[in-house]
C-alpha cells in the first residue's frame, strides 16, 4: 500500500490565498501547501478578467445568440449580463469560440450563473466542444455531474467538471455553449459569470492536488480519497463514500474537512 500524501494549493490572481488545514468556513486549503510551477497551474481561459466572461465588456462579440445587457440593479456580477434572443421554438442559445488550448490537459471546470423568466424555460445546459481535423465536433463529457440543469426565476450558480475522450485539433477553435430548452416562443434565457479554466495534471510524484477556483474546490487525485473532520484523531479517517472520480468537486455544504489519498492495495 502506499503511503499517505499531502495535499498541494494551487495560487493564481483569480484564487483566494490559503495558509493554514483543511474546510474552514466554507473554503478549503491544503493540508500542506507548497508552491507549484508554472506548468502545474491553471489556465483561465475565461473569466471576469479574461475574454469577457461576466459581460462586463460593452462589445457582446465574441458571443452570439443575444445581447448584453447593462442593468446594475439585476447583475448578478458586475453591472451587466447577456440574455439571448427571443426563443423561435422551445430552445435557445448563448455561444462563442474561441482559440484551441493545448491537448494535453482533457478536465476543465465551468461555473456560471443563469435565470429565465418566470414560467419560461425549464432546464439550462452547458457544452464545451473542439474540433476533430476533419472539423466535426468532439465533446465533453461531464465527469460525474448531470448535464441537464433546472433553472428558475432566481439566478443560480451551476458548475460542471467537463472531460475530453481524446485530443481535439489545435488549429480549430473550441466553443461553448449555454442551451435554455423546455420553452415556449419568445423565452429568454439570462447568463453571467462564466468561469471556464483548464485543470492540471497530477504532477509526477505527488498522489493529490487541490485547486481553488473561486468558490469551488477541485481534487485531482490518484488512489482512494478520504476525509477527516479532525486531524487530531487518526482514527477519523474514512474513505469518501461514494468513491469519486478524480478531478472531483468538494460539495460546498462540507465544513472542517481534510483530505488525503490512500494508495490501492
Amino acid at each position: 500500500m502506499k503511503e499517505f500524501r499531502n495535499a498541494r494549493i494551487i495560487t493564481h490572481q483569480l484564487f483566494q490565498r490559503f495558509w493554514s488545514c483543511g474546510l474552514i468556513g466554507g473554503m478549503v486549503v491544503a493540508i500542506c501547501g507548497r508552491n507549484v510551477s508554472a506548468q502545474e497551474a491553471v489556465n483561465v481561459i475565461l473569466s471576469k478578467a479574461d475574454q469577457n466572461g461576466s459581460f462586463e465588456e460593452v462589445i457582446f462579440a465574441p458571443w452570439s445568440g443575444g445581447e448584453r445587457v447593462a442593468d446594475l440593479t439585476k447583475a448578478p456580477d458586475g453591472i451587466a449580463y447577456a440574455r439571448t434572443n427571443p426563443a423561435p421554438a422551445s430552445r435557445a442559445d448563448l455561444f462563442r469560440f474561441f482559440p484551441a488550448v493545448a491537448t494535453e490537459r482533457r478536465n476543465f471546470l465551468l461555473t456560471f450563473k443563469a435565470r429565465v423568466d418566470t414560467g419560461g424555460f425549464q432546464t439550462v445546459k452547458a457544452s464545451l466542444a473542439g474540433r476533430r481535423q476533419d472539423n466535426s465536433f468532439l465533446y465533453a463529457a461531464p465527469n460525474g455531474l448531470e448535464g441537464l440543469k433546472s433553472v428558475n426565476g432566481e439566478w443560480e450558480t451551476y458548475r460542471y467538471l467537463f472531460q475530453f475522450p481524446e485530443p481535439w485539433d489545435l488549429t480549430r477553435s473550441m466553443q461553448i455553449s449555454f442551451i435554455y430548452n423546455d420553452g415556449n416562443p419568445g423565452d429568454r434565457g439570462y447568463l453571467d459569470a462564466v468561469t471556464l479554466v483548464q485543470l492540471p495534471m497530477l504532477p509526477a510524484g505527488e498522489t493529490i492536488l487541490l485547486i481553488s477556483v473561486g468558490e469551488e474546490i477541485v481534487i485531482v487525485f490518484e488512489g482512494v480519497l478520504q476525509m477527516s473532520d479532525n486531524l487530531s484523531d487518526p482514527q477519523r479517517w474514512v474513505d469518501v463514500d461514494p468513491a469519486p472520480m478524480s478531478p472531483w468537486l468538494v460539495p460546498h455544504e462540507w465544513k472542517e474537512r481534510f483530505f488525503r489519498v490512500r494508495g490501492l492495495p
